[in-house]
């Protein structure tokens, strides 16, 4: 049977809204980076739209040059390595745990899994027991409180509840013991779903400021997106780079700087892990 495509008023509607949410998606990201690489005059006057006028690099050179910015990088690379590690480490033997149909108590767990997903304990008493522990001023303040996100360890029971039983036997026979199987033939086979669920937590500990906002002190302790939250919110850092730079530069041009260098790694890691991500995320949100 011979099937042609035939244009229709619904393909129309259909490509003019998919186009629609593509533009006002990629706009604002085309219109800061074209910012962020103007002059100033030509930003002051407001006359750069998603094409760079006066293309300098002046305002990176500036940024990147201010300590404040260079520390908040280096404490951000921190928490995200910490971070993803051990949230990666929790989540996965969480997930394997509950995977497992002879864990005793296992129904009673998966319940108090579920529960974290509707109920909260709210930030006071959150923030008292981390104080109890003495961790204000601590960057284990904002990794372990949100060690393991519920939905995530969820999708990593089901991954690892798809996995051949054949397999395991087999581990067990040879003569590996749990912790041997889940290391040298739950892990190997796990790639996909650990790169996934890692991105995940990556970004969430590279984009957080809330919880370093409340737990942490020392502003020399401060991520990369609270530092950039005081540069947009209140312009704190902007004056002092523009003074430490001695000119005069645009305060907008600076911000969008910021806000381009805070999305760089993200920008460039997403390629390099695309190919993991959907296989990982489509084996792990179905049984089977």
């Amino acid at each position: 049977m011979n099937i042609r495509n035939k244009f229709t008023i619904f393909t129309f509607f259909k490509g003019l809204f998919l186009g629609s949410i593509v533009f006002f998606t990629v706009y604002p990201f085309l219109h800061i980076l074209a910012v962020s690489l103007s002059d100033g005059l030509y930003v002051m006057q407001n006359a750069v739209t998603i094409i760079p006028k006066g293309f300098t690099l002046y305002t990176y050179a500036v940024t990147l040059s201010d300590s404040k910015i260079l520390i908040a990088y280096l404490r951000t690379v921190e928490l995200v390595t910490l971070g993803t590690f051990f949230s990666l480490i929790v989540t996965t033997m969480g997930g394997y745990a509950l995977s497992q149909k002879d864990m005793l108590f296992k129904k009673f767990f998966s319940v108090m899994v579920v529960i974290p997903m509707f109920f909260s304990g709210g930030i006071i008493p959150t923030y008292l027991v981390v104080k109890q522990y003495g961790l204000i001023d601590s960057i284990w303040a904002i990794i372990l409180p949100y060690t393991a996100y519920m939905v995530y360890l969820l999708i990593m029971r089901t991954f690892f509840s798809g996995i051949s039983t054949e397999l395991i036997e087999a581990g067990k026979i040879d003569g590996l013991r749990d912790t041997g199987v889940f290391r040298h033939i739950v892990l190997p086979l796990s790639k996909p779903i650990l790169t996934s669920i890692g991105m995940f937590y990556g970004v969430a500990y590279w984009n957080t400021w809330f919880a370093p906002f409340i737990y942490l002190t020392s502003p020399a302790k401060y991520p990369l997106q609270l530092v950039l939250r005081g540069l947009l919110v209140t312009g704190e850092f902007t004056s002092s780079i523009a003074t430490d730079a001695g000119i005069s530069l645009s305060s907008q041009a600076l911000k969008y700087t910021a806000i381009i260098i805070s999305m760089l790694p993200s920008i460039i890691a997403f390629p390099f892990i695309l190919k993991y991500f959907e296989k990982g995320i489509m084996i792990g949100s179905t049984k089977g």
